[in-house]
Formats: structure tokens, C-alpha cells, sequence
């Protein structure tokens, strides 16, 4: 396992080209076939640099294409349980993830026509102890209590939505970090 992750990474250094697509789609299968297994620190690392090559190299590039198979590359690693991208690595693949995603979402903070500001935000990390923490799009973290969401949302289902690996994306108040509103994002297929 270790000679694969390896060759992932010198994959991702090597000049761009058009096999950089299939290497690409390469890392995302292995990613999703492998998302049972425990990587090493080593690996682990390397694994996030790869991603993380391939996202920055792509990031600026004129080809939509490239940009898109970056930003799928980026997806899918966020959707990777913590036995292959712990929370240090999926904060800063977050941060890639909203570099390479068009700002649909007003950066981040919005106010309308009288409403209070808030803040978008994703959930990165449910504790054991029923904590959540979300991370906006600028790599800043807030902790919230479970027993602390508003009535409407059934921590359950969340909490099971988040483990199977979709997306949850949350708007809060950003001076008392209070959930205005929660929501479980459907993944595209």
C-alpha cells in the first residue's frame, strides 16, 4: 500500500499533462476503494499532499476541466472518514474546496434586507461527547453543542448523514455562534 500512495504522489509532481485527468480519477478511485483501511501518518501525508498538488496546480488553470477534476479530487477527500484525512487535513482541503467552488454563497457573510448577519459554515467534525464543529470558508472553527441546535433539526440523521460522508453546511450567527439553520447537502452523482 505504501509503494501505491507513494507513486500517487510523485504522480501529482510530475509536469501536467494529459494524463494528469486519469491520475486524478486514478487517486479519487483508490480514495473511495480504500476508505475502509488505516493509513499510517506517513501516508496519510502523502496522500494529502498529493491532493493537495494536484488541487494548486489546477486551481488557476484556464481549462475548465482541470478545475473541475481539482474540485471533485477535493470533494471526495472531504467525504474520506478521519482513517484517511484526519482534521488538520480536511481543514486545509475545506480551504481548497472553497478556493476551487465559484462564490454561490455571497462570501460567506450575508445580510439582506434587515436580517442579522450570518455566517456559512461546514460541519467538519462530530465528537463523541456531541460537538460539533464547523468551519467557514475563511479556515476559521466554532464549536457547537447538539443540545444547543434549534428544534427543527434531528441531530440524529445528521449525525448519521455526516458519518456516511455527505455534506452538512449550516448558517450561524457569528457573534454567538448560535445554528440559525442546518441542512444535510445532497451529493450530486
Amino acid at each position: 500500500m505504501e509503494a501505491r500512495v507513494s507513486q500517487f504522489l510523485s504522480d501529482s509532481q510530475k509536469p501536467l499533462d494529459a494524463k494528469t485527468l486519469k491520475e486524478i480519477d486514478k487517486l479519487r478511485k483508490f480514495l473511495f476503494k480504500n476508505q475502509g483501511y488505516r493509513f499510517g501518518d506517513k501516508e496519510q501525508g502523502q496522500l494529502f499532499e498529493a491532493v493537495q498538488t494536484h488541487a494548486s496546480r489546477l486551481a488557476a488553470s484556464p481549462e475548465e476541466a482541470q478545475r473541475n477534476a481539482a474540485l471533485q479530487l477535493v470533494d471526495d477527500a472531504l467525504k474520506m472518514p478521519f482513517n484517511v484525512f484526519g482534521t488538520a487535513h480536511k481543514k486545509k482541503l475545506l480551504n481548497w474546496y472553497h478556493k476551487l467552488t465559484p462564490d454561490e454563497k455571497g462570501g460567506g457573510k450575508s445580510t439582506g434586507d434587515g436580517e442579522a448577519s450570518r455566517l456559512h459554515v461546514d460541519l467538519i467534525e462530530i465528537s463523541t461527547s456531541g460537538t460539533l464543529t464547523f468551519m467557514s470558508a475563511d479556515g476559521e472553527t466554532r464549536e457547537v453543542q447538539a443540545d444547543s441546535l434549534p428544534e427543527s433539526v434531528d441531530f440524529k440523521s445528521v449525525q448519521e448523514a455526516f458519518e456516511k460522508g455527505m455534506p452538512v453546511e449550516a448558517y450561524i450567527d457569528p457573534g454567538t455562534s448560535a445554528v440559525i439553520s442546518l441542512e444535510v447537502t445532497q451529493q450530486s452523482t
